[in-house]
This record gives structure tokens, sequence and C-alpha cells, in this order.
């Protein structure tokens, strides 16, 4: 009696697995989110050679330089102090 009751359990827990993975395969159309957004104007002008990002003072970082080293030198991609020598290949650090 006890292993007819562990299968019959096992298959409910099969099953009811089965159908809550076939609800979530799709979004339903409630779901989904769509918003148009108008427009009218110009954008406007962006200067190519500076990126969105910011180096922790705020100022724009060129373009390419994950660092900007203004106390130290650039080595590969970080900075070291200016008695140093480097012994890593080009990165993308920058001399500021």
């Amino acid at each position: 009696m006890k292993p007819l009751m562990i299968t019959v359990l096992i298959s409910m827990v099969v099953a009811a697995t089965a159908l809550a993975a076939e609800n979530r395969a799709e979004p339903q159309p409630s779901q989904v989110f769509i918003q148009e957004i108008a427009f009218e104007g110009e954008c406007p002008a962006v200067a190519p050679e500076f990126s969105t990002l910011t180096a922790d003072d705020g100022q724009l970082l060129a373009q390419g330089c994950c660092k900007v080293c203004r106390k130290g030198k650039a080595c590969g991609n970080s900075c070291i102090s200016r008695n140093y020598t480097c012994h890593r290949p080009p990165g993308c650090a920058c001399d500021g």
C-alpha cells in the first residue's frame, strides 16, 4: 500500500511541476508593456571624442580610456607611481 501511495504522490508532484513550467514559458499579453514616446524636435549633437563614462571626480573620460592617471602614470589597465617602471603591455589606462 505504501509504494502505491508514494508513486501516486510522485506522479502528482511531477504533473504539478510540468503545469507550472508550461505557464511560465511565455509571457501573457497582460504582462507585456509597450510604450510609445512622442518626440518633437532634433536630438542634441554628441561629441564623438568623449564617451558617457565618467571618472570618480565627475569628469568625462576620453573614449578608449578605462582609467585616467593624474598622480601616477598609465601601466596596462591601471596606474602606477611615476617612480616605478611599467612591465605590462599597453592597456586601456591613459596618462592625464
